[in-house]
């Protein structure tokens, strides 16, 4: 694992320096995903890659992985790939892929990397994802959208 110090501690603002440090992972790269990817690119990350299902598929793949280039996204091999040395880790799979979310990408976790997950599973399935994460040395950050992404896309309201 690697033992990057986290860019901002519990307390501490996050400012541009250290936005230019953060390095991002998008897990799910449809709709949502990529309203995400796009916006966060506008601030000069270190850091954007985004690894989503569909990249396994040869018939989209190249679709998917060409939107994600022109969005200024690094298109991943896999999500383990993704998520390694990310500090944030932004899921936003379907409800129904929640856990299996989780589970693949717990291990390449690095330690302290905040996991936010946008989806509406059920309690059960947000605990099985919170256990795997946490355990692995991840924080597990449940993010409950408020209304549809767009038209406010990074903005929308969103309750931790």
């Amino acid at each position: 694992m690697n033992t990057r110090e986290p860019v901002a501690n519990a307390g501490t603002p996050v400012d541009a320096p250290a936005l230019r440090s953060l390095h991002v992972a998008l897990i799910g790269y449809g709709e949502v995903g990529g309203i995400l990817g796009r916006a966060l690119r506008a601030h000069s990350l270190a850091a954007i890659r985004a690894y989503d299902t569909l990249f396994d598929d040869p018939s989209r793949s190249d679709a998917i992985e060409r939107r994600a280039l022109d969005d200024g996204v690094a298109a991943a091999a896999s999500a383990e790939a993704a998520v390694r040395d990310a500090d944030l880790v932004i899921c936003a799979v379907t409800a129904a892929s929640t856990t299996l979310a989780a589970h693949a990408v717990a291990p390449s976790l690095r330690e302290g990397a905040f996991y936010v997950d946008l989806n509406s599973a059920s309690p059960q399935a947000k605990q099985q994802s919170a256990d795997l994460v946490n355990a692995a040395g991840g924080r597990y950050v449940e993010m409950a959208v408020m209304t549809s992404v767009p038209p406010h896309g990074i903005a929308v309201p969103m309750l931790a």
